[in-house]
Formats: C-alpha cells, sequence, structure tokens
C-alpha cells in the first residue's frame, strides 16, 4: 500500500528509488534520465541512513522554524504594537518551509556529491521515459487530494457565481487543463510497470 504523501516512509521509498539493483550493486541517477553510476550495495545502504536522519533534521528544523515564526509575531504585534496581518502568517510557514528545504535538499542531493566523479556505466533515458517513471513513483494520496482539492475549490468559487461572467470562464479552463493532466498522470500511472518504477 502506498505511504501518504509526504509521510517519512513515502520520502525513504523516493529517494531509495533512486537507485536501481544490479547484480550484487546498484545503479544510482541524480534524477530520472541522467545516465546511471554504479554504487556498491554498502554505500546505497549508507546514503539511505543518512537520508533518514536528514528526515528527523527537516522535521525539527520546520518546526522550529514555525514555532520562532509564530513568536516573532507576537512580539511585533503586542510588543512593538505592530499591525496585524493576515499574510504574515503566509510569509512564516513558507519561510519556515524554505529554511527547513535546506537539509532536507543537500541530504537529498548527497549521493550525487559523493559519486559525481565517476564514470557513468550506461545512457540517460529518454524525455518520455524519464516522466513516465515520475508519474509512475507518485503517491495515489496526490491524485486523490489534488482532484478533490481542486474540485471543492472550485465548487466554492463558483457555487454563487455566474460560471460566464468575469473571469469564471477562465478559471473553468484552467480547470479543465488541470484535470486533462490529471487524467493523464493516472493513465500513465496505471500503464506504467511497476516493477520498472518503484525501485528497491
Amino acid at each position: 500500500m502506498a505511504s501518504p504523501i509526504f509521510g517519512r516512509n513515502y520520502l525513504l521509498q523516493q529517494f531509495a528509488a533512486q537507485f536501481e539493483p544490479d547484480g550484487s550493486a546498484f545503479l544510482y541517477r541524480r534524477n530520472t534520465a541522467a545516465a546511471p553510476v554504479r554504487v556498491t550495495a554498502a554505500e546505497r545502504d549508507a546514503f539511505i541512513a543518512e537520508f533518514d536522519r536528514v528526515l528527523t533534521r527537516f522535521f525539527w528544523t520546520l518546526v522550529l522554524s514555525i514555532v520562532a515564526g509564530i513568536i516573532g509575531l507576537q512580539v511585533y504585534e503586542i510588543m512593538l504594537g505592530g499591525e496585524d496581518r493576515f499574510y504574515f502568517t503566509y510569509i512564516v510557514f513558507f519561510g519556515a518551509w524554505m529554511i527547513a528545504f535546506i537539509p532536507y535538499y543537500r541530504g537529498w542531493t548527497a549521493p550525487w556529491r559523493e559519486v559525481r566523479a565517476r564514470a557513468a556505466v550506461g545512457n540517460g533515458r529518454t524525455s518520455t521515459e524519464a516522466r513516465a517513471i515520475r508519474i509512475s513513483r507518485m503517491s495515489w494520496h496526490i491524485f486523490w487530494i489534488t482532484g478533490f482539492g481542486g474540485a471543492a475549490w472550485l465548487y466554492r468559487l463558483l457555487r454563487h457565481s455566474d460560471w460566464t461572467a468575469g473571469w469564471n470562464p477562465l478559471w473553468l479552463l484552467g480547470a479543465a487543463v488541470f484535470y486533462g493532466w490529471l487524467g493523464y498522470c493516472v493513465y500513465v500511472k496505471l500503464r506504467y510497470s511497476p516493477a520498472d518504477s518503484v525501485g528497491p
């Protein structure tokens, strides 16, 4: 069963999927289209173990950044008499994500920094193959959340409006494009062979 989107196990699975079995070793690709580089099983296990530790740092960095931002807002509004603005909250959460993303990104790209001097042992994939693999690795939770979330947002936007007035036709056109893309992704995920996409 697929792990929930952004869950720890799901992120570990996505990281581990960069390593493809190759006999007693593994082939590492820094992205789905890149040429593979051979790594040992021990190296692969070490990379995954380190990324697991990175996820812990990512979580606590995110939590502490949000707490620090909220405290900062309270100091600004109460002690300094600043005026409350609704978008300050969005700024805090966006900033927290950006701060937490730094150790996450470094952890994700750590294998490439270690092996980039090694010679490739094969060819890269075509853009079509790489896109199919990226889609096939997506959790079904992503499709459920985006599909129902988009429908709920569109309903709230248009339920008391004339669908032909103002920007509404443009929103409907955007929704049609979005759900067309979502349907294509579902088709690719159902069609693509799990054995070629899941990884170890």
